[in-house]
C-alpha cells in the first residue's frame, strides 16, 4: 500500500470512530447521562488506566490478526472464540502436568501445544468449506458452541478445581513456573510478555501478507477466486492454510490469557473477544499493523466501559448499547464495500459469460 493510501485509510477510520462517538454521546444525552462519559472513559483508559487498556489490547490484537488473515482471502472465520477456548483448555491441561519442568521449556511447550490445538480445531470448517462447499460462517459459528460446551464439560467434570474454585466453576491454578512474566513498567496491571508476542506476531503477519508468495496467493484468492484458479493457484490449499494459521493464532490467544492473566480456566472467560476481533480487523481495513492500533482503541473502550460502570454508576446494559452503537457504525463501512465488491464481481462475471 502506498503512503498516500495509508493516510487516506487512517483518516477514514478516524472519521468513523469520531462519528460513532458522536452517536454514542447523543444516545447518552437522550437517556439522561453525561454525553461525554464515553470520551472521558476512553481518555482515562489511555492515561491513568493505561495498564488495563494494554491488558485488553493483547487478546483483541490476537483476535483481530486471526480474523484479518482470513478476511484477506475473503474467508470468514467466525470461530475465533471457539478456537481460543480449545487453545486455552489445552494450555491449562498441559501446564498442570509441567510443574517440574524448567519454566522456559514449560511455557514454550504449552504455547505450542495450545496453538496446535486451535489450528486443528480450525481444520474442521476448512475441510467442510473445501470438500462439501459448506458456508464457513455457519460452520465456524456452530463450532463455537461445540467448544463452549466441551470446555464446560471439562471444567465442571474431570478438571474441576477444589474448594472455592469449584464453586466458581474453574479449574485449579496452573503451576507458577508456567506463568508468563509481567512487564516491569506495568507490574500491577496484569500486562505480561504477551504484549511482545502480539507485536512480534503483527510484524510477522505483515511480512507474510506483503512479502511472500503465500501473501500474494491470499490476495489473489480474496480478489477473485476464479482468476486465482485460472492462474494456477490452488484455492483449496490457500483456504486450508489460512484457516489453520488463523486457528493457531486464536489458540495462542487462549494460551496467553491462561498463562498470563487467569492462571486457571474459568468457565466462559473470554467475553466474546473473537467477535470483537471482527470489528478490530474491519476498522484496520484488514491491515495487520493497523490491527495493533485498533486493538488498542478497543482495549481503551473495554477498559473505559469498566470504568464507566465503576465510577459513573452507568448500568452494564447501557454500556453494551454504547459499544454496540460504535461497533455498528464502524461495520457500516465494511458492509458498503462488500456490496460494491459483489456488484463489480457480478458485472465482471456477466461480461465473461457474454
Amino acid at each position: 500500500m502506498s503512503l498516500r493510501k495509508n493516510f487516506k485509510t487512517i483518516g477514514k477510520q478516524l472519521l468513523l470512530i469520531a462519528f460513532a462517538l458522536v452517536l454514542s454521546s447523543l444516545f447518552l444525552l437522550i437517556t439522561g447521562y453525561d454525553p461525554l462519559i464515553v470520551v472521558k472513559a476512553i481518555t482515562r483508559g489511555m492515561t491513568s488506566g493505561l495498564g488495563g487498556t494494554i491488558r485488553w489490547t493483547i487478546p483483541y490484537a490476537f483476535a483481530g490478526l486471526a480474523i484479518c488473515l482470513t478476511f484477506r482471502a475473503n474467508i470468514f472465520n467466525m470461530g475465533v472464540d471457539g478456537q481460543l477456548y480449545i487453545g486455552a483448555i489445552a494450555a491449562t491441561y498441559l501446564s498442570m502436568n509441567l510443574s517440574n519442568v524448567p519454566a522456559p521449556i514449560a511455557i514454550l511447550g504449552t504455547i505450542f501445544f495450545a496453538s496446535i490445538a486451535g489450528g486443528l480445531f480450525a481444520v474442521i470448517p476448512a475441510i467442510m468449506k473445501i470438500r462439501l462447499k459448506c458456508d464457513e460462517v455457519v460452520t465456524t459459528l456452530l463450532l463455537n458452541y461445540v467448544a463452549y460446551y466441551f470446555t464446560d464439560y471439562v471444567v465442571l467434570g474431570p478438571m474441576l478445581g477444589k474448594g472455592t474454585l469449584a464453586a466458581a466453576s474453574s479449574t485449579d491454578y496452573i503451576p507458577e513456573n508456567v506463568w508468563l512474566m509481567k512487564l516491569s513498567f506495568l507490574p500491577s496491571s496484569g500486562v505480561t510478555v504477551g504484549l511482545y508476542i502480539a507485536i512480534a506476531l503483527t510484524i510477522g503477519m505483515a511480512v507474510l501478507l506483503y512479502k511472500t508468495n503465500l501473501g500474494y496467493e491470499i490476495k489473489i484468492c480474496g480478489a477473485n477466486s476464479r482468476m486465482a484458479e485460472y492462474g494456477g493457484i490452488n484455492s483449496g490449499r490457500v483456504i486450508l492454510t489460512i484457516m489453520v494459521l488463523s486457528g493457531v493464532i486464536a489458540g495462542l490467544a487462549g494460551a496467553v490469557e491462561i498463562l498470563g492473566v487467569h492462571h486457571r480456566f474459568p468457565m466462559r472467560f473470554s467475553n466474546q473477544v473473537g467477535f470483537d476481533g471482527v470489528v478490530v480487523s474491519l476498522l484496520a481495513s484488514n491491515h495487520p499493523i493497523g490491527v495493533l492500533f485498533t486493538a488498542f482503541f478497543f482495549g481503551a473502550l473495554k477498559n473505559g466501559a469498566m470504568t464507566m460502570q465503576r465510577i459513573a454508576d452507568v448500568p452494564s446494559a447501557l454500556i453494551d448499547i454504547v459499544r454496540g452503537i460504535i461497533i455498528f457504525t464502524i461495520s457500516i463501512d465494511f458492509a458498503v464495500l462488500k456490496f460494491r465488491k459483489r456488484w463489480k464481481l457480478k458485472k465482471q462475471n456477466n461480461k465473461e459469460e457474454q
